[in-house]
């Protein structure tokens, strides 16, 4: 893959890179972002079955989605949030989205890295795919982290919005 650093998109406040970001980042300045929104792998490709209108279908996404088994996953993680924290401005903040199947190794790891914890959010999923196996509870939310790179920094938060 050709490894670009132009956005995809961009208006003068925002710009979204397409590509692997561990292609991308790197060509990134040290404190280049005010932000990041990252939406990490959750490692759900393991020949699981989901419904797909109204379709039972496998949930293979692509390799990219599938497990390497704990530690390689971790150590994915880690290389990508480090990059992250490497990018962020000190005032920076992060975003993680992900479910249980990633997301507690993420806020592992942004403490770890010296990330501060702002929020757990839970985005509630109302239209969640049904329990076809009906050996847990439906998947019916996301976890979001909200987490700001140094715990001193003053971060923006419009909470008027």
């Amino acid at each position: 893959m050709e490894v670009k650093t132009e956005p995809f998109y961009g208006t003068p406040e925002t710009h979204l890179y397409l590509g692997d970001c561990l292609d991308v980042m790197p060509s990134f300045a040290d404190n280049f972002a005010d932000m990041i929104f990252a939406d990490p792998p959750y490692m759900l490709s393991n020949d699981g079955i989901t419904c797909q209108a109204g379709k039972m279908v496998k949930v293979n996404k692509g390799k990219w989605d599938k497990s390497s088994g704990f530690e390689k996953d971790a150590a994915f993680h880690e290389q990508w949030i480090s990059e992250c924290r490497r990018i962020l401005k000190p005032s920076g903040t992060i975003w993680i989205s992900g479910t249980n199947h990633n997301i507690f190794q993420c806020g592992y790891l942004l403490q770890k890295l010296g990330f501060h914890i702002l929020n757990d959010i839970t985005w509630y999923k109302p239209n969640a795919a049904p329990n076809l196996a009906c050996k847990t509870f439906a998947h019916s939310h996301e976890t979001l982290i909200w987490a700001v790179k140094d715990k001193k920094a003053k971060y923006i938060f419009n909470y008027k919005i």
